[in-house]
């Protein structure tokens, strides 16, 4: 359903967002307290791919929150333009960060199928 109006358009645009927000925020700590413990223990690595996930979130948390701030502006015409060029930024950014982590979820499968390897040393 679209909101008749532009004026309810930008008020569902922000209602949307706001309710991404909560339910990004969660998944977000989801992945904090359920993956970053087994990634840190899962090889070498752990610890650099746990920094790594880290950073991640708190530049997503970051975009995500400028967003917002742009939302809470007031509900006019040239804001919800400016609004809804930023949530579209938003989206496709996280679009991009959900295909690279499918593509390293896949890289790690792909490793942990292969079986353990032992390091050759010099």
């Amino acid at each position: 359903m679209t909101p008749a109006s532009p004026q309810l358009a930008g008020v569902y645009l922000r209602v949307s967002l706001f309710r991404l927000a909560v339910l990004f925020e969660s998944h977000l700590r989801f992945e904090e307290l359920e993956l970053v413990p087994r990634i840190r223990d899962l090889d070498a690595w752990g610890a650099q791919r746990e920094a790594a996930m880290l950073a991640e979130h708190l530049e997503q948390r970051t975009r995500l929150e400028r967003v917002c701030f742009v939302a809470e502006a007031e509900n006019e015409p040239s804001v919800d333009m400016d609004l809804g060029r930023e949530v579209s930024r938003l989206v496709v950014s996280l679009l991009d960060d959900m295909a690279r982590e499918e593509r390293e979820l896949q890289e790690l499968e792909r490793l942990a199928s292969d079986g353990p390897f032992e390091q050759m040393t010099g």
